[in-house]
């Protein structure tokens, strides 16, 4: 019985939700016809197309790393050092702000000093709700300091690239959104120390995401089946025994004492510690 009354509300909300529609729709006709009474069949037309363009909105936001590492940066975090974050050309977030699919026609590469389009490339592409990742390498254009980039709309706007990151509310249904958020994987993150005794001076929180677990086992932190959103916060403190050196990660040196890392893949790290006074372990 509650179920066929939830069934039965539910039924009532589409009846009526159909009806507004229908009311919205006789509006439209109505104003329609009256248009092409007073003004003929070409104001009529533009009246359509201005409705369509109102259902256009797009927002670009372009970043040197990855959106979503771009975003935890942007909240104010200062001297911190980001792994699997760094595009070969950068990235960028288009967000569609009604839920209409966008179609992009063409990209301009545009002198900034002289306001000329450099070039033009066509690229038949559609924006789909709510938004869309792209390597820029993929399009051919990076924005720098020297030249922006514009994106051109099947209907003909020109949207241009935000040189800021968009907020980490943006970029996740994004990712999820993506074919690397539904296909099911999961991403580990090891934390070692050297010397081991030292590991008590690493702390990690995922601040993005929300991983299956984290716990101590042995020698090492582990965060367990990660997300690919799923970004974690290291740090790395000083005692009276040991003095941090730098983060190493898969061959690659981090000497900052803080490192963000976006889990895209497994991951190992090793924190480097020094002893104080000769204190080896």
């Amino acid at each position: 019985m509650a179920g066929r009354g939830r069934l039965g509300v539910a039924g009532a909300i589409a009846a009526t939700m159909i009806g507004l529609l229908a009311v919205l729709s006789a509006f439209i006709i109505a104003e329609l016809a009256l248009i092409y009474q007073k003004y003929g069949l070409a104001a009529v037309q533009r009246v359509r197309e201005g409705h369509e363009r109102e259902k256009e909105l797009l927002r670009i936001h372009y970043t040197d790393q990855h959106p979503l590492i771009a975003a935890v940066l942007g909240e104010g975090r200062r001297n911190v050092s980001a792994v699997g974050s760094a595009g070969e050309s950068g990235y960028y977030t288009l967000i569609s702000g009604h839920g209409y699919p966008v179609g992009i026609k063409h990209v301009l590469l545009v002198d900034r000093d002289n306001r000329v389009v450099k070039e033009l490339r066509s690229v038949n592409m559609l924006v789909e709700p709510p938004c869309v990742i792209i390597d820029a390498k993929s399009i051919g254009f990076r924005q720098t300091g020297n030249v922006s980039v514009s994106f051109i709309s099947s209907r003909g706007r020109i949207y241009q690239a935000l040189e800021e990151p968009p907020s980490v509310a943006d970029v996740i249904p994004c990712i999820i959104d993506s074919g690397s958020g539904r296909d099911g994987n999961s991403f580990d993150l090891k934390i070692e120390a050297s010397p081991s005794q030292a590991l008590g001076q690493v702390s990690v929180k995922v601040i993005v995401g929300t991983c299956q677990s984290q716990r101590n086992l042995g020698n090492q932190i582990r965060l367990d089946d990660c997300p690919p959103y799923t970004v974690a916060q290291l740090i790395a403190k000083n005692s009276d025994r040991y003095s941090f050196r730098y983060w190493q990660v898969e061959g690659k040196r981090y000497d900052t004492s803080e490192l963000l890392i976006l889990l895209e893949k497994d991951y190992n790290v090793v924190a480097k510690f020094d002893g104080v006074g000769g204190d080896s372990g």
